[in-house]
Order: C-alpha cells, then sequence, then structure tokens
C-alpha cells in the first residue's frame, strides 16, 4: 500500500506538475519498482475513464454553445482537437484503488469525509477549442475577452480565466456559457462561495443545457463545505431530473456515499 507522500506524488505526476529532479526521481522508480508502475497504471487509467465522460458530456454542450454565442454575434469554429486538452481529477485515490471495497466508502472516526469525496468527484467542465471571427454587432473588445477566457481556461489559469469570464458577464449577465465556465475556474481557485453563487445563477435561468451539470457542481461546491444536507438536495436534483445516465449514475453513488 502506498503512503501518504507516494500518493501525493502520483497525484502530482498525473496532473503534470513534477518538475526536475523530481519527475526525474518519479520516472526512474517507475522503471524500477514494479509494484509501484502497477499503482500509478492504475491510478491513470480511472482519470482517463473520468475524463472520457467529461469529454462525452462537452459533446453534448457543444451545440449550446455555439447557439448561444452566435445569438450574441460570434462565430465559433471547432477543430478536431476540440477535446485535446487533458484534464484531470485532482484526487488521493491510490490507496483506495489497492482496497476497491473502500473507493465508495470513505469515512473517517468523525463520520463522511467530505473533502476526501470532493477531491475524487470534482472534473473541471472540458473546454472547447474555439476560434472568433470578426462581427460587426459585437464589441472587439468583448470578442477578444472571449478568446482569452477560454485560452487561459485551456491553459489551466483559472484566475486569468475568471477575469475574462467576469468581464464578459459584466456585459452580457445572461451568457449561461461565461457563467458556467466561470464557476469552475472558482471552484479550481477554491473559491467555492463565488462558484455556489455562479452556479446558483444558472439553475435560476430557464432550464438549459447547463442546468444538470450546475446541481452537480453545487453539490460538490456544498460537499467541500461540509453541507451535506444541501449536497444530497441537490445530488437527488440531478437524479431527478438529468437524462445523462452517467451523470445520473455518478449521483447516485455519491448519494450513497453521503448516506
Amino acid at each position: 500500500m502506498l503512503n501518504e507522500n507516494d500518493q501525493t506524488r502520483i497525484e502530482r505526476y498525473l496532473k503534470r506538475q513534477l518538475k526536475g529532479k523530481e519527475l526525474d526521481d518519479f520516472t526512474n522508480r517507475l522503471k524500477t519498482n514494479a509494484e509501484f508502475a502497477q499503482e500509478v497504471a492504475l491510478q491513470k487509467d480511472m482519470y482517463e475513464g473520468i475524463k472520457l465522460y467529461a469529454l462525452e458530456k462537452e459533446k453534448a454542450l457543444l451545440n449550446e454553445f455555439d447557439e448561444q454565442y452566435q445569438k450574441i454575434g460570434v462565430k465559433t469554429s471547432l477543430s478536431k482537437r476540440v477535446f485535446q486538452k487533458k484534464y484531470f481529477v485532482a484526487a488521493s485515490i491510490s490507496i483506495l484503488l489497492a482496497s476497491s471495497l473502500l473507493i465508495f466508502t470513505i469515512h473517517n472516526s468523525q463520520g463522511i469525509d467530505s473533502e476526501k469525496l470532493y477531491i475524487e468527484n470534482f472534473i473541471p467542465a472540458s473546454s472547447p477549442k474555439v476560434g472568433y471571427q470578426k462581427s460587426t454587432n459585437q464589441p472587439e473588445n468583448l470578442e477578444m475577452a472571449a478568446v482569452k477566457a477560454f485560452e487561459h481556461y485551456s491553459n489551466e489559469q483559472y484566475q486569468e480565466a475568471a477575469e475574462y469570464f467576469e468581464y464578459n458577464l459584466n456585459i452580457i449577465p445572461e451568457d449561461v456559457i461565461s457563467l458556467y465556465y466561470l464557476g469552475n475556474c472558482y471552484l479550481m481557485e477554491d473559491k467555492v462561495s463565488k462558484a455556489i453563487s455562479t452556479f446558483q445563477q444558472i439553475i435560476n435561468k430557464e432550464e438549459n443545457v447547463y442546468t444538470d451539470e450546475s446541481f452537480w457542481y453545487l453539490a460538490l461546491a456544498n460537499l467541500k463545505k461540509n453541507d451535506l444536507t444541501k449536497a444530497r438536495n441537490y445530488l437527488k436534483k440531478v437524479i431527478a431530473n438529468t437524462s445523462d445516465e452517467a451523470l445520473e449514475e455518478k449521483a447516485e453513488e455519491l448519494l450513497g456515499e453521503l448516506e
């Protein structure tokens, strides 16, 4: 079984945060320690499975993305590499994979470990790769802000991306696309209260393609705040309303952990 330091290094390796000597030491250990390499491979497979779910979900959102921005005079173009950018769950689940019976039953001596469950379940929305063409009825500075927002988001520069999404929303408050990705930025920056407020704005609008995912992220945000009652309620909303079977299954599994 891996110790806590190993677990942390694997997480950082999968997130491409290891550099220099630390990365060299890690890759050398992969080559010389078969058991450790197997654990890393297993962890990577889990990340890939979660990532595939996110990419499939994003495909369903792209039509809404085009429709929303075309309404405000922005044309989008999506390349074959629209889903190239990889996002990983910032999770510490190696030990849980080694003990499969515990993977969905994480409790500490005081009860449910909400932080651990949050880490295991949170993955930021993947970003489409979008190119913008100049429009006669779209302010140039707003077009550029949209471009910059998604450039920073795709590069995992969430603080910078949030600033541009906020700028967009100051001009077009009803832009649910900017709200959705801004909420993800806030979660990545650990600004949980702001994330909750942002996703609540989405669910308070007329039902749209982001509604179910916003309920999911609201559940996770409240889980991170250790407000288990609200987390359960939002998960129940996901289960009751979504037509996405994969999302429904995730919500049911997490809800089972909280009851």
